[in-house]
């Protein structure tokens, strides 16, 4: 498929500003996990060191990935090659799919950097069972699509829409605060207890189509201009 084509020349795209903060968290990983090991109780001061490294690199790796996904979407569709983006043979199902694609992506390289650093700290508890994990990446696509539509809707304030995208994401997170309630979904037990019920995968959907209406409705009125 057409969509496909150009969904992987945006992971290769996003992998070459990502892959050395990739390489470099596992490098940090692997020397961690052999630091740590067989420490005594006398050195627990040197666990607590390689842990914060740890923790700084984690969370630095997460960023900068969800930041270039950010981003890529941002230059691919409103900024460096937005015109070669509405160029393409692609209808505008097609570009909001295949950035969903992109934004699957990158979740599941998160994920991916989840698991590998369970096995290096022989942290076994903490993988999960498919349906946690099913939610966890839906919980990430939501989050990471959210963003998405708050950027296209940003766009509506031309002169400054990095503005318009900070105050369209406090718009669609307040809307979605209240769907959340009505639906009476647990957001404390989804994001930290890795609860999720009926409930929790109903809203996901519906935030997931909501996210992908907003996008697809922005794209196909510039694709009309």
């Amino acid at each position: 498929m057409r969509m496909l084509k150009y969904w992987k020349y945006d992971c290769i795209a996003l992998l070459r500003k990502i892959l050395p903060v990739i390489v470099l968290y596992l490098l940090i990983c692997i020397y961690v996990s052999l630091r740590t090991r067989n420490v005594a109780p006398e050195e627990a001061y040197r666990f607590a060191g390689m842990t914060a490294l740890w923790g700084f690199a984690y969370a630095a790796v997460i960023a900068v990935t969800i930041i270039m996904t950010i981003l890529r979407f941002s230059e691919s569709m409103y900024k460096e090659e937005a015109s070669f983006t509405m160029s393409l043979p692609l209808s505008t199902l097609e570009l909001v799919g295949e950035k969903f694609l992109l934004a699957l992506s990158s979740v599941l390289i998160l994920t991916f950097i989840e698991l590998i650093s369970s096995v290096l700290f022989e942290d076994l508890n903490v993988i999960y069972g498919p349906l946690v994990y099913t939610g966890e990446i839906m919980a990430e696509l939501m989050q990471i699509t959210m963003v998405f539509a708050a950027v296209s809707l940003g766009r509506l304030w031309k002169k400054h829409p990095v503005i318009g995208a900070f105050l369209a994401f406090i718009l669609l997170a307040v809307i979605y605060s209240a769907l959340m309630r009505n639906i009476h979904v647990d957001s404390l037990a989804m994001y930290f207890n890795h609860d999720y019920g009926s409930g929790e995968f109903i809203f996901m959907v519906i935030q997931l189509l909501i996210n992908f209406a907003v996008i697809w409705y922005m794209t196909d009125q510039r694709t009309e201009l």
